[in-house]
C-alpha cells in the first residue's frame, strides 16, 4: 500500500523512539509519559513539490509528525509549514 501526500504534506519514515531500560523499578502514575526530544530527524519518502529527494534528512518538532494507520500499515506524514533544516554532507 502507498500514500500519496498532497499540497503542504511530505510522507517521512518516522523511526521508532529509542527507550532507555534501566534495572530500577519506580512506581509511576497510569498517565506519566517520559520527556520527550523537541526535535527529531525523519526521512523523506515523498514530496509532492519536489523541494525535497527521497532519502533526505529533515529535522521536525517532535509533535508534528502525524502517524495515519490505515488497515494493518503505518504512514507518517509533517506538515511543509514545520521543516526546520535539512541534514546536509559536509564534503
Amino acid at each position: 500500500m502507498r500514500l500519496e501526500p498532497k499540497r503542504n504534506w511530505i510522507s517521512v519514515v518516522a523511526p521508532a523512539e529509542k527507550q532507555e531500560e534501566s534495572e530500577v523499578v519506580v512506581l509511576l502514575p497510569e498517565d506519566y509519559k517520559p520527556t520527550q526530544n523537541p526535535h527529531r530527524t525523519v526521512e523523506v519518502v515523498e514530496d509532492p513539490q519536489g523541494e525535497y529527494t527521497a532519502g533526505t534528512l529533515i529535522v521536525v518538532p517532535t509533535h508534528v509528525v502525524h502517524e495515519i494507520k490505515i488497515k494493518n500499515e503505518s504512514f507518517h506524514l509533517v506538515e511543509r509549514n514545520f521543516v526546520m533544516a535539512a541534514v546536509t554532507q559536509d564534503g
